[in-house]
């Protein structure tokens, strides 16, 4: 009875069943904005007023079964400031920011042609920056390191359009076209280790994407 049970399992993973893509493996790409905010270090808060700033995501995964996978994302922030250092002088800064993260991701995902299903994810953190004086053109950057969290929703968009999705799907491979509504946060300070910027963040991120 057992190995006739394992056999079925095999095969189920192997060719799916009704309703599952019959591929194993699966592709993502999706492209968005959102607002980020810098929670821990207050030079940073300062910098860009406490306020939640502009990202730009691209991100790129692969999935398994349509049910486990990895995500990788890069992230695009931009600040332009002047801070005080004594009454009436004060110095402009640029600075950009990219946050880089890598997650294992666990999908609700029942049936391929599911039009909603929620996933969460955890997984590493980069930051990488680059800061600006514009007085003598001094530059400083780096990376800081740590790990992160991730929640979102994908809304499929295939049944609003099915005759161009098709399109998409016979000329260009592509399964699925969708909306990606995603939160996180990255806790990024070298681990409680490193020194200088403290990365730590909360965001909230729309996208277009697409499954192959």
């Amino acid at each position: 009875m057992l190995k006739k049970t394992i056999v079925l399992v095999l095969i189920l993973l192997t060719y799916g069943s009704p309703g599952r893509a019959s591929e194993a493996v699966h592709y993502e790409l999706t492209l968005g904005a959102g607002a980020l905010r810098f929670t821990k270090d207050p030079v940073l808060q300062s910098f860009y007023k406490g306020r939640y700033v502009p990202v730009y995501n691209l991100n790129v995964g692969v999935l398994f079964y349509h049910v486990v996978g990895i995500d990788g994302s890069l992230g695009f922030i931009y600040g332009k400031n002047t801070i005080t250092v004594a009454q009436g002088i004060g110095n402009d800064y640029t600075l950009m920011v990219y946050p880089a993260r890598l997650d294992v991701v666990a999908q609700l995902r029942i049936t391929d042609d599911q039009p909603v299903y929620p996933y969460v994810g955890a997984g590493g953190t980069a930051t990488g920056f680059y800061q600006i004086r514009s007085s003598d053109k001094k530059t400083v950057s780096g990376y800081r390191y740590g790990y992160n969290w991730i929640a979102g929703v994908h809304f499929l968009l295939d049944p609003i359009d099915k005759m161009h999705v098709g399109y998409l799907r016979t000329d260009y491979g592509i399964d699925h076209v969708y909306i990606d509504i995603r939160i996180g946060q990255d806790m990024v300070d070298d681990f409680g280790k490193g020194s200088g910027f403290n990365f730590t963040d909360q965001y909230i991120a729309g996208a277009f994407g697409f499954e192959f």
